[in-house]
């Protein structure tokens, strides 16, 4: 994943996996528990998300916007 929403979701993936560590060694079972199922969804799971209105009305640009990825959603 090269995109902007890429890095983040790498970063935090990431980041999760400190967490989870740092859990384990202290021993906090539970939360590290809650903390991989968190990396699980955010790796595994997939968003819909559906954008409603009349034509050329800025449907584009608002999840552009919202992405910062420029031309992810061209309609």
């Amino acid at each position: 994943m090269d995109t902007n929403f890429g890095k983040k979701k790498a970063a935090l993936s990431a980041f999760l996996d400190k967490c989870a560590a740092f859990t384990e060694q202290n021993g906090y079972a539970e939360q590290r528990a809650k903390l991989l199922e968190a990396k699980k969804t955010l790796t595994e799971r997939k968003i819909a998300v559906v954008v409603i209105g009349e034509a050329k009305r800025g449907k584009s640009t608002l999840i552009t916007a919202l992405t910062e990825e420029v031309g992810l959603f061209p309609i």
